[in-house]
């Protein structure tokens, strides 16, 4: 072994002992100064409110379109026991208020909240070779969309019909 083979390899020790110590510093100082980062997620939102929908400034012309009023006031309230109260058996089977609560959420969510009942009036409807009394109400949401209740009373005034859409 000649000298210069002991010096380089002594360099070589000294500078992998150096490259080590540089490793291990780097190392120590990411895990001493890191911390870990704070969640910036947004909180869940809170479930949306529907506000009752304002008091109606029309007057129904008729019974039927007064308490299509009433139902839809109650509809935007989401009071649903008075509502189911005026429904068939058959509607009332297949509209629970789980489903009356989801559309409702869906409209405000989508539309924002009723600022104005603009119109109510009564109707017929013909279903196979029978005609049906209804009546109609034209609600303005807060985003300016118009949403259209439609109601059709079965022969012994019961709602046999519900219809909430955009017109």
């Amino acid at each position: 072994m000649s000298e210069r083979d002991g010096v380089d390899r002594t360099v070589l020790a000294g500078r992998m002992r150096s490259w080590s110590l540089s490793v291990l510093v780097i190392v120590v100082a990411i895990t001493a100064c890191s911390e870990p980062v704070p969640c910036t997620c947004p909180p869940a939102p809170a479930p949306l409110a529907c506000p009752t929908a304002p008091l109606p400034s029309v007057v129904g012309d008729s019974p039927n379109a007064q308490l299509a009023l009433e139902i839809t006031a109650q509809l935007f309230a989401r009071d649903f026991a008075p509502v189911r109260a005026h429904f068939t058996r058959s509607l009332d089977a297949e509209l629970s208020n789980a489903q009356l609560e989801a559309i409702m959420v869906g409209l405000a969510q989508a539309h924002g909240a009723p600022t104005q009942i603009m119109d109510a009036w009564s109707n017929t409807f013909r279903e196979d070779d029978v005609t049906l009394q209804g009546a109609q109400v034209v609600i303005k949401m807060a985003n300016d969309v118009r949403l259209g209740v439609k109601l059709v009373f079965d022969p012994q005034g019961a709602i046999k019909g519900l219809w909430i859409r955009p017109i």
